[in-house]
């Protein structure tokens, strides 16, 4: 089941401990990356990085992803992503990805039109490490309307400057195109966007207290952002509409996790 929806309206009312609700859980469900069928586990991580695949391991953050994929560019064809690779409504489609490794560049290698890319600091912008391309996302090197799907995970939170990376993928998008990502969201929803740190004069300035996820690369990355309802209308000054995509609605121990889809009409 998928769900494409108003991302307000479907907020859980209260917070909950995720850590305690969720190690002793489980539901019986397919994989909307692989297609497996099991039992996917709770653990102490949280939903989003929790209910790993029983086959792939993929865990829901990534396979929320893929549901939204499939939503929009599947047409309700397909259950699976790795399916999907398989037949012409993917690919004839470009994709950008920016990531170093995970599920997805591991299912698209090979893909035609797949453009995988990360921010080197010894590689200049638009030269590539081992097939990987170095690119800053806040000032990518890509022709106007390059790409129809764009894929970050967990990135934008660690960009010094948020509304130039919407900017940006909105500059590379193609008309009817779509950035799927994966940021962390705490139900329910903050009203604006809360800042933890800022570049000033090419120094870190922080606001908050420093938080660090760790990066593609095993090194610390600084968290910039904790993002809100705001989300929505930082993706409108630039002519996208995003909107919250949740592949297991029914699941109410699921719905502190989301996608977020944002299209280019």
């Amino acid at each position: 089941m998928n769900d494409l929806t108003d991302p307000v309206a479907a907020e859980p009312a209260e917070p909950v401990d995720e850590a305690a609700a969720l190690r002793p859980r489980a539901y019986a469900g397919q994989c909307e990356m692989c297609g497996a069928k099991g039992a996917f586990v709770g653990t102490s991580l949280g939903a989003r990085e929790s209910f790993p695949c029983p086959a792939c391991r993929a865990t829901l953050r990534y396979r929320e992803q893929a549901g939204a994929i499939l939503t929009h560019f599947g047409r309700g064809r397909f259950s699976f992503f790795t399916r999907f690779v398989r037949f012409p409504e993917c690919q004839r489609l470009a994709i950008l990805e920016a990531a170093i490794r995970g599920p997805f560049t591991r299912h698209l290698k090979g893909h035609p039109g797949y453009v995988q890319s990360y921010l080197f600091e010894d590689v200049p912008p638009g030269e590539s490490r081992d097939g990987v391309v170095c690119q800053n996302l806040e000032a990518m090197t890509f022709a106007d309307e390059s790409f129809d799907l764009v894929i970050t995970s967990d990135v934008m939170e660690h960009v010094a400057d948020v509304e130039k990376v919407v900017a940006e993928v909105a500059r590379v998008l193609k008309p009817g195109g779509a950035h799927v990502f994966s940021v962390p969201l705490k139900f329910p929803l903050r009203d604006h966007s809360q800042v933890r740190a800022r570049l000033v004069g090419g120094e870190i300035e922080h606001l908050l207290e420093p938080r660090y996820h760790r990066s593609g690369t095993d090194t610390p990355s600084l968290v910039f952002t904790d993002f809100g309802r705001d989300l929505v209308d930082l993706h409108a000054r630039h002519g996208l509409r995003a909107t919250f995509h949740r592949s297991h609605p029914f699941v109410k121990r699921l719905v502190h996790s989301a996608a977020v889809i944002a299209v280019r009409p």
